[in-house]
């Protein structure tokens, strides 16, 4: 079982070259990050404190159609938060050069 430092590490270590060169492959799901980004939703979601709160979701983005300067993924309760612009929400917001990440309310 991989914890979800692992999977912040692995993102903060390969973010960056991938936002530059495409390493690992295009933008999109197929991509090695993609399914890292949803390996730390789900272990966010596999949380006993988020289980305990099935009105919570989590949601990520790593951009659309292109890697994101900064990429994020939140803690969200839909009645309180219509879209990430607008609205109170937990956030691991990555630093744009990858040299960490910050949870944020």
């Amino acid at each position: 079982m991989v914890h979800l430092a692992e999977h912040i590490e692995i993102i903060l270590t390969r973010y960056v070259s991938a936002r530059q060169e495409g390493d690992g492959g295009q933008f999109g799901k197929s991509h090695n990050l993609w399914t890292e980004f949803e390996r730390f939703a789900e272990g966010l979601r596999s949380l006993a404190a988020v289980q305990k709160r099935p009105n919570i979701e989590v949601r990520w983005s790593a951009g659309q159609g292109n890697w994101a300067r900064v990429p994020w993924v939140a803690l969200v309760y839909p009645s309180e938060t219509r879209s990430i612009q607008k609205g109170v929400y937990v956030v691991f917001l990555f630093r744009e050069d990858m040299s960490g990440v910050y949870l944020t309310f």
